[in-house]
């Protein structure tokens, strides 16, 4: 039997408002109206595609862009990076900058003193399951070079987002991981909740997914790690989420802000696709979190961005699945995050 093709698309898509490229000074007014038509910045070759791209402005000028060059989307890549002389309007060819067979993702960081700071996620296909390894970079000429890289954490677990400097000097990390590192993390597979509802949408089916998808059991939880050597070693700081209202829903990518007076805000895609991002604050410097909450939007791939003390502009990818389709959005928020953006509008970026 022929197995039915879940990955469908939306004619709706094409009609929504999009605005591309540059953004203007406030999200209100980007979503008007389009600002500049599109730079590539890099592109796929037969052998490589582009995914999670990373990117700070250095304090020479220069913008410098990371991303997972690699075959798929996860795993079996390099980490390339590429240079901008001239405010992005112009980009250098692609160079690698970390090559091992087995890496995934990247996020970078420039630090307070010049030095950069890349996250990286190393894959160990010898285990069954395979085991995720984050690992710390740290460029001091501006990521020509790079120095060898330190162990996050000798258990399993994944880096997404970037390293957060404190005013003390202190550097933040969220990784997640398994709740019992030791057991295979479970939870709902996206293809079949695609196929749950397309039945929906056919009138084929009639339960609640939370009927369907039972709560599950080894979901993964958001940790907290911390370095006060410069990134030479972490330790465990704290759990950032594990549960919502007695819920263990799953905690995955994680982004962290400093919003000052030791206050740390944590934005955290859920692994249900039918549960919202949550949003996590910790009052003491990320020792301890607060009971997440949910927001009212289903974030992947959270980046939070300070402003300045009222406004935080939230940017991540959406996916709408409603009918069985797959719809992605790059959309943003900007809002008070000590206030859970609340009355904060999503805007269609990209």
């Amino acid at each position: 039997m022929k197995k039915k093709n879940v990955w469908r698309w939306k004619e709706s898509q094409l009609a929504r408002q999009v605005v591309r490229g540059k953004s203007s000074d406030s999200i209100s007014e980007l979503a008007d109206h389009e600002v500049h038509s599109d730079v590539i910045v890099t592109c796929r070759t037969p052998q490589y595609n582009v995914f999670s791209p990373s990117i700070t402005r250095l304090h020479n000028g220069e913008l410098i862009v990371i991303y997972h060059s690699s075959p798929r989307h996860i795993g079996l890549g390099r980490i390339a990076c590429t240079r901008s002389k001239d405010g992005g309007n112009t980009w250098s060819p692609p160079e690698v900058i970390i090559d091992t067979p087995y890496s995934d993702g990247g996020h970078i960081t420039e630090l307070s003193d010049g030095s950069l700071m890349l996250t990286h996620i190393r894959q160990d296909i010898s285990k069954d399951p395979l085991e995720n390894y984050t690992y710390v970079w740290r460029s001091f000429d501006y990521g020509h070079t790079w120095r060898d890289p330190a162990l996050v954490s000798s258990i399993p677990c994944a880096g997404f987002g970037n390293v957060l400097e404190l005013p003390d000097g202190r550097l933040l990390l969220a990784v997640y991981r398994p709740r019992d590192p030791s057991r295979k993390h479970d939870g709902v597979k996206k293809e079949d909740y695609l196929r749950y509802l397309a039945e929906v949408a056919e009138g084929k089916e009639k339960r609640s997914a939370e009927e369907i998808f039972k709560p599950a059991e080894n979901p993964c939880i958001s940790i907290l790690m911390a370095s006060e050597d410069g990134g030479k070693t972490w330790h465990q700081e704290g759990i950032i989420a594990e549960e919502i209202d007695g819920k263990a829903i799953g905690f995955n990518e994680t982004a962290l802000a400093y919003l000052g007076d030791d206050h740390v805000v944590a934005v955290m895609r859920t692994d249900a696709p039918f549960a919202n991002a949550c949003i996590a604050h910790s009052e003491d410097g990320g020792k301890s979190f607060g009971e997440p909450r949910m927001l009212n939007t289903n974030a992947h791939a959270p980046n939070l961005l300070v402003i300045d003390e009222n406004r935080v502009l939230l940017t991540y990818g959406a996916c709408d699945y409603t009918g069985g389709y797959v719809t992605r959005y790059v959309m943003a928020m900007l809002g008070d995050a000590r206030k859970d953006f609340e009355g904060a509008t999503e805007k269609i970026i990209y």
